[in-house]
């Protein structure tokens, strides 16, 4: 499942949410898809380059430009069930199979993989985190899941994010007076 800020409402809880690309123009969306080597077919309109943006900050392959023997294969090796039914195996069938087959991907067994790899694959979650500097208390929902997937994630996520205490004071008032802010701040370093 994937969650997207709104528009115009980032901030203290959204930080990990994707961006949605709703604010962005056509030539920013493909310009930031061509910066970060997604592909991109140059006639794609607005809603399919926001649709190329969105699996570009999921991690997600891009099928675009790719040839139908090419689509072929990765149907076969992925062995989807209506791959053999696509109607004439078009280019367009076969992209639409593959990206419904990746977004209803689900991994239901990451407590049983290997501690070591569950560390590589956390920490690949908290650095992809856009925002490095957290101003804010709210933790990721991967933090949330179990007691056990907590215990292991919290440390990562504080190692790899950067926290600042964020105070703004009149510089005329007494200093003392921060204190009750810093106190209630939580655990930042």
């Amino acid at each position: 499942m994937v969650q997207f800020y709104q528009y115009g409402r980032s901030g203290r809880n959204t930080y990990w949410k994707l961006d949605s690309g709703i604010a962005l123009s056509t030539d920013s969306l493909g310009n930031n898809l061509s910066n970060n080597n997604f592909t991109a077919l140059k006639k794609s309109t607005k809603p399919r380059l926001r649709e190329l943006y969105i699996r570009s900050q999921r991690g997600l392959l891009s099928y675009e430009g790719l040839p139908l023997r090419e689509l072929r294969r990765f149907t076969a090796q992925r062995a989807l069930p209506d791959s053999t039914k696509t109607a004439l195996n078009s280019i367009k069938a076969l992209k639409g199979l593959l990206e419904k087959a990746d977004d209803d991907a689900t991994f239901g067994r990451f407590t049983e993989l290997p501690p070591e790899l569950r560390q590589i694959i956390l920490l690949h979650y908290f650095d992809s985190l856009v925002v490095r500097e957290v101003r804010y208390k709210h933790q990721p929902p991967i933090t949330l899941v179990s007691r056990n997937l907590r215990k292991e994630s919290l440390p990562l996520f504080y190692e790899c994010c950067k926290f600042t205490i964020d105070a703004v004071a009149n510089l005329e008032t007494d200093p003392c007076k921060l204190l009750p802010e810093l106190v209630r701040a939580e655990h930042y370093h």
